[in-house]
Order: C-alpha cells, then structure tokens, then sequence
C-alpha cells in the first residue's frame, strides 16, 4: 500500500467506535513523522473522550514530535486523567 493511501486508511479507521481500532489507527500514524500526521492528531485529542485513545493519543505526539506537540505534552501534564499525564511525561522523553 502506498503511503498517502495507508494514510488515509489510518485517517478513516479514527472514526471507528472500536477504541483498539482507534489506537491502532493513532500508532500507524504516528510513525510517519510528518507535519500532517501531527497536526491530525492534535485535532483528534480535544475531541476524543475515551481516556486510553487519549493516552495513546498524548504518547503518540511525542512519537510524531514537533514544536506544537511539545507545548501540547506540557498542558496535558495537567489533565484530569491520570493516564493521559503520564502518557504526557512519557511523550515528552521521547
């Protein structure tokens, strides 16, 4: 599979009510490392309600990196879920 079109894969199984389908979608993404990737995923975390997609979501931009991602891991090391702070220090140590 070409890369834009497993891109758009990933992009579309997001929407999936599956929360380990979500996570899969957020890794596969995350390992590209592109500017897009990481402005996508900092649009998917305010609007994610499932803590475990949120962690995997907070721990996947320190994979995607960036300067955005880095401001965004900072905040989040104040959320309410303790699981999405630790994925947050984690985030940042990549």
């Amino acid at each position: 599979m070409d890369p834009e079109r497993a891109r758009r894969f990933a992009i579309e199984r997001m929407g999936s009510t599956d929360v380990r389908v979500r996570q899969a979608a957020i890794r596969a993404l995350a390992r590209r490392r592109d500017p897009s990737t990481l402005d996508t995923l900092l649009q998917l975390l305010p609007t994610e309600s499932d803590s475990y997609v949120r962690a995997t979501l907070t721990r996947c931009l320190g994979v995607a990196g960036g300067d955005g991602a880095t401001a965004t891991l900072r905040d989040l090391l104040g959320d309410a879920s303790p699981r999405v702070r630790l994925a947050a220090i984690e985030g940042l140590a990549e």
